[in-house]
């Protein structure tokens, strides 16, 4: 399609061309007159023809859609095509099912005209991405072959590297947080919320809450909260006046917020957001005796067994509210291909912005067989981000280390990702050249290239102690999949022409080494 004064003026359906390796028999040529300041957008049918799970198209409309908004923010073709794919991926779930190339270009006449009044095309206004629908290990599902960068711009913090959410609920703001910072994202959600508005425990639970009068009240989830007191009041039942007289405590500022938005106040927040600490400040005395207290424990989809347990413990007649559960989702065939990810280190961070959410995914690694793989991979190369320490305790529990913000918020989280992602891959100097691996990609010159798996892995093998020289025999055990002494000679060829620099060294009978 051709686009002029940032939008779609014409489609280009003229010309036609046989299938590959047929013969050439009725080959005709079209021709179209462009202008400077064009954009031409070249796609194949893995692009429009991409189906999310309900098997609706991504359609030329949406592309149309897409294409003026990114021209419209002023955006060059190399970041619109990187962020064409991420919206083509996300339509798809993160699984391409169908090869996809696209080449986008832009006429910018660049330094004086020529004597013959003809424009020059700046050669960092084309980009090319052409993406075939294999399994590589750092791809979710599907292999880059080519993307160029536009010339002089550094790559955003997180290009190169795949961040995985396993997040329900605002699971598309976060994408969209990282995505912005240049992350490949793959959504795996790991849970669902059940709500429980019109379920028979809810109403039961809260007619028990409204016999006697309450003394404390603990809102653990703001979601939570504000729930039950919208399905109490749609129930009209006297939820709020109730509540009036009893010190409510909140676990977060989340769930600070509902309860002020109901009106109701607050009358204390631990500072760690966790329910151990709510626990430990009502077994201080810090709100009296609890021997006989009615507390009414608002749940959120965890049973909370020690925060129950430790108000009984302590004499307390304890009402649980369960507003939501958390089960698995739906569809678990995302869930199951991230957890097969992980175990193959396939991704480079996996966000969690609930408890439940990493329970769930331990417990699918489990069900595949898959968990110790999972844990092993997310001791090491895999990246654990936690919005804070309530979410971290499943990881805590199963000997995963993870990193957390200072404050449990999605931007947070976003910059915890951006922060401690890039500074575990070290910059490189090699010689004359600077090179970063990052996840699929490297950055050489300051210039973001995408590799190949086989490659990828050699050069993350090499790139471990710059100017060792390493065997091919232990570059075969790097290769995906395996290989020989042969496959590992074409991995550096092609490695080498996808870098363009002389940073990879033979040393002959020995092997290979990054030159220092």
């Amino acid at each position: 399609m051709l686009l002029r004064g940032g939008r779609v003026v014409k489609k280009l359906t003229g010309g036609r061309r046989v299938p590959f390796g047929l013969e050439v028999n009725g080959l005709t040529i079209a021709e179209e007159t462009l202008e400077p300041g064009d954009w031409l957008c070249l796609y194949t049918d893995g692009i429009a023809e991409a189906r999310d799970a309900s098997g609706s198209w991504f359609g030329e409309e949406r592309l149309m859609d897409f294409l003026t908004r990114e021209i419209a923010a002023d955006q060059p073709p190399p970041e619109t095509v990187r962020r064409l794919t991420q919206a083509v991926l996300r339509h798809q779930g993160g699984l391409l099912q169908d090869d996809a190339t696209v080449l986008l270009a832009r006429w910018q006449q660049v330094g004086p005209a020529p004597p013959d009044g003809m424009s020059r095309v700046s050669p960092s206004d084309t980009a090319r991405r052409h993406t075939r629908a294999t399994r590589g290990p750092h791809h979710g599902g599907m292999t880059e072959t080519e993307t160029r960068p536009e010339a002089g711009t550094d790559p955003p913090p997180l290009a190169g590297y795949t961040v995985a959410v396993t997040a329900a609920r605002r699971k598309e703001e976060l994408g969209a947080l990282l995505d912005r910072r240049g992350a490949r994202v793959v959504y795996a959600p790991a849970i669902r919320i059940v709500p429980l508005s019109d379920d028979a425990e809810l109403v039961s639970a809260t007619r028990e809450v409204l016999a006697h009068p309450v003394d404390l009240v603990v809102a653990t989830t703001g979601v939570g909260f504000r729930g039950w007191l919208e399905a109490a009041d749609a129930w009209d039942l006297p939820l709020v006046e109730h509540l009036r007289s009893a010190r409510v405590l909140a676990r977060g500022p989340k769930a600070r917020g509902a309860i002020r938005g109901g009106g109701l106040v607050d009358a204390w927040s631990p500072e760690s957001e966790s329910s151990a600490e709510v626990l430990s400040h009502l077994l201080s005395g810090a709100e009296g005796s609890l021997e006989g207290r009615r507390i009414a424990v608002q749940l959120h989809g965890d049973p909370l067994p020690d925060l129950v347990a430790g108000l009984r413990a302590a004499g307390a007649d304890v009402l649980t509210v369960p507003v939501y559960r958390w089960v698995l989702p739906e569809d678990e065939a995302p869930v199951r291909r991230l957890v097969g990810t992980i175990a193959s280190g396939g991704v480079d961070a996996v966000t969690f912005t609930s408890a439940p959410a990493a329970t769930s995914l331990l417990t699918v690694a489990d069900g595949l067989g898959l968990r110790d793989d999972v844990v092993t991979a997310m001791g090491g190369r895999v990246l654990a981000v936690a919005v804070g320490p309530v979410t971290a305790a499943p990881l805590d529990a199963a000997g995963i280390p993870s990193v957390q913000p200072g404050r449990a918020r999605l931007g947070a989280l976003a910059r915890e990702v951006v922060a401690r992602l890039p500074e575990r891959d070290p910059v490189l100097r090699l010689g004359a050249h600077t090179m970063q691996v990052r996840g699929y990609a490297v950055v050489l010159d300051g210039a973001l290239l995408e590799l190949a798996p086989g490659p990828m892995a050699v050069l993350r093998e090499l790139a471990r102690r710059p100017g060792h020289v390493v065997a091919r025999a232990d570059l075969v055990g790097s290769l995906p999949g395996g290989g020989d002494g042969h496959a590992v000679e074409m991995a550096v060829t092609r490695l080498r022409a996808a870098l363009g620099a002389p940073v990879v060294e033979t040393v002959v009978k020995r092997g290979y080494r990054l030159a220092v």
